[in-house]
């Protein structure tokens, strides 16, 4: 197979993986809102402090023998968390509003 074959038979699998990471983030969001739901019963807050520190310990330990940066762990877990965040305090926004 020549060069330009290969670079297109693994762009494919890029895209693929791409698209299975998509698909367990859309998973994660839809675990945020069910979070979301339950805080809203028990009267919590939607941003839980000691929670991102137990996230980024976990993660930044999970990634030990990876090649992933612990930059790059950084800012998908700020990314994750402030996704989470947000989308928790619209839900329970609303429904104290309601």
């Amino acid at each position: 197979m020549d060069s330009v074959k290969q670079i297109k038979v693994l762009r494919t699998k890029i895209d693929e993986i791409d698209h299975k990471i998509l698909d367990l983030y859309q998973q994660r969001l839809e675990t945020v809102v069910q979070i979301a739901q339950i805080k809203v019963d028990q009267g919590m807050d939607a941003e839980q402090p000691d929670r991102l520190l137990q996230i980024r310990q976990d993660r930044l330990n999970y990634i030990e023998s990876s090649n992933i940066k612990t930059a790059t762990l950084e800012k998908l877990i700020t990314l994750f968390h402030d996704d989470a965040v947000a989308i928790q305090q619209v839900i329970i926004f609303r429904k104290s509003s309601a």
